[in-house]
């Protein structure tokens, strides 16, 4: 039984179920029949003459449903494709947390180390300039050479500019975490990499909430996007394509988070610089 075949039927069967219609319905509709079309529903294509019927009755199956065949056909095969094997997720499974950590402890020194590279050289700027005034400025240049009162004034007043400067440097502030939240209304299936890792791969039932985590980069993939509502950092986000209603490696991150957080915004005229998401 090909993966891609299972996938498709059950998506399809999710459609149809959600429209109302019955098998008996569509059989007499598409005049194929109930067994060939539950065949299609569990993606067995040795229960039908071929498989070329079998896609066949496939196609005619999604124009039915008003779904895209050859489309969601490929988005299922780069879905199943980016998975690792069941028994190879198993085996490897705590190298992969181990290198996951390694990776975002790495990435969390990275910016540490930027951010004190940052307030070093604010710094080494700040001791430069109050260096120069005191050594190389000339207090009394705009005064006659004799006016000593007006030498000692310029002085006290570059003094009290020193000591009411302000030496506080911003510290460095981390982006928050991209967080979302998936509630089904009806059922359906979702695919979510955080970070490059998998964390949600399974069908989704009705009444429970799904939730992932990223520090930088989230890329999501929804079966039925009408029955699932959404949340981004708390807010409802809607991250269907406005073409085909669908939700397929729709990549968000720390760059591109404002253009579904605010759509408005990111669609304005005068947002000519702003991204948009994949």
């Amino acid at each position: 039984m090909n993966d891609i075949h299972q996938k498709l039927g059950e998506l399809l069967r999710l459609e149809r179920e959600q429209k109302g219609i019955t098998l008996e319905d569509l059989s007499v509709r598409l005049k194929i029949s109930e067994s060939n079309l539950t065949s299609i529903e569990t993606g067995d294509t040795k229960a039908v003459p071929s498989e070329l019927y079998f896609n066949l009755f496939a196609k005619s199956y999604c124009e039915a449903m008003g779904v895209d065949y050859t489309r969601t056909r490929e988005a299922i095969r780069i879905e199943l494709e980016e998975q690792p094997p069941e028994e190879e997720t198993s085996k490897s499974k705590g190298d992969t947390e181990t290198s996951g950590n390694s990776e975002t402890e790495s990435e969390s020194n990275l910016i540490k180390k930027l951010g004190w590279l940052f307030g070093a050289i604010v710094v080494t700027f700040i001791v430069f300039i109050t260096v120069f005034k005191l050594f190389f400025s000339d207090p009394t240049a705009s005064q006659p050479k004799s006016s000593g009162e007006a030498s000692e004034q310029s002085a006290s007043s570059d003094r009290t500019d020193l000591a009411s400067y302000d030496w506080n440097v911003p510290g460095y502030k981390a982006d928050e975490p991209l967080k979302l939240k998936l509630t089904p209304r009806g059922e359906s299936w979702a695919t979510v990499l955080a970070d490059g890792d998998t964390v949600l791969f399974r069908n989704l039932m009705p009444g429970r909430s799904y939730e992932a985590e990223a520090e930088y980069r989230l890329l999501i993939s929804v079966g039925v996007p009408r029955s699932v509502d959404m949340e981004l950092n708390g807010e409802e986000v809607n991250l269907a394509d406005p073409e085909t209603r669908r939700i397929s490696r729709v990549y968000i991150d720390q760059m591109n988070i404002d253009n579904y957080l605010n759509p408005q915004l990111a669609d304005s005229p005068s947002d000519t610089g702003s991204g948009s998401g994949e």
